[in-house]
């Protein structure tokens, strides 16, 4: 089990990588519209002892344009920040955001209890909660010393 996390997080380290530097790349590809593609934006995910906690920067969003799903043992994080419209006389000088539709699947460390999961969207970060089932929450192991 524990090799099969440990593949999951290079797995996961190798996929940042490149999503990473497919963001780069495609901020210098000149398009019709600047700024305007795919995007990737930063997570962190942790555990706490009850849930997985999963943190997404998304400013400038509305709730709406934010999906969330789980299936089994991936979250999947979708939408779309859209560039806002401007007149036809305005003159871009530097576009340094990001805007265009975005996708990130992860897999989940535990089981989760997909029926409780709970997402808040505050201050441009998206929190997912995923509580973990019962019978995979941490319990704490007493070890005794034998003298």
């Amino acid at each position: 089990m524990k090799q099969v996390r440990d593949l999951n997080r290079l797995q996961e380290k190798i996929n940042r990588v490149f999503e990473e530097n497919l963001r780069l790349i495609r901020a210098r590809v000149p398009r019709e519209k600047p700024g305007v593609g795919v995007w990737c934006p930063p997570v962190d995910i942790y555990e706490t002892e009850d849930s997985v906690v999963v943190k997404a920067e998304l400013p400038g969003m509305k709730k709406e344009e934010i999906k969330i799903e789980v299936k089994g043992d991936v979250l999947n994080l979708r939408g779309e920040r859209k560039l806002a419209k401007t007149d036809k006389e305005d003159v871009c000088h530097l576009v340094e955001r990001f805007y265009g539709s975005f996708s990130r699947n992860f897999n989940l460390p535990v089981s989760v209890d997909q029926s409780r999961t709970k997402a808040t969207y505050k201050h441009g970060v998206l929190e997912v909660r995923l509580p973990k089932r019962g019978e995979t929450k941490t319990q704490p192991i007493k070890v005794e010393i034998k003298t």
